[in-house]
């Protein structure tokens, strides 16, 4: 999965640019700067709002329920996920729910403990923050996504080096 953030009709053609070149990996919109999410949307396989991609929107995620592409929620902390998901889940069942890089292991945690999310089973994507160093980023990626892998928890990883996703 490569998320890329959309902010202009530029940024749609570099997608279909890159979906030439990689077309076997899935790419995520993520509208910033108010840009359309029907725009951003045009040529990847999912949208992703989170705390900078759904402001002002009255329906977040309306575009991704009419084309029938999965929504990818984000939010910095697991009430904020909820509450979204919440909200998001009256249109479309089609959730993908995740924090915000750098969460703790106990927000992870406090997330999947809501009754409600267990209740739904949603995939999680577990992400983590690249940090500057390559070689700290796979120690904190591997200590704190593999503890939640080893307790059950993850549908997904997304731990990256920062780096040009090209490279």
């Amino acid at each position: 999965i490569i998320i890329l953030s959309i902010s202009s009709d530029a940024d749609v053609a570099a997608i279909r640019a890159f979906r030439g070149k990689v077309p076997s990996v899935a790419l995520v919109a993520r509208p910033v700067d108010g840009f359309d999410a029907g725009k951003a949307l045009e040529r990847a396989d999912a949208l992703l709002l989170d705390e900078h991609g759904t402001r002002g929107e009255k329906e977040p995620g309306r575009e991704a329920v009419k084309t029938g592409k999965p929504i990818f929620l984000s939010a910095p902390d697991p009430e904020a996920l909820v509450a979204s998901a919440r909200a998001v889940a009256r249109a479309t069942p089609r959730l993908v729910l995740s924090l915000a890089p750098a969460p703790t292991l106990h927000s992870w945690r406090r997330l999947v403990s809501d009754p409600w999310i267990r209740e739904q089973g949603f995939p999680l994507l577990l992400r983590a923050r690249p940090e500057k160093d390559p070689e700290a980023t796979l120690l904190r990626s591997s200590v704190l996504l593999g503890a939640l892998l080893a307790d059950g928890f993850g549908d997904a990883v997304q731990a990256g080096t920062g780096a040009d996703p090209a490279e």
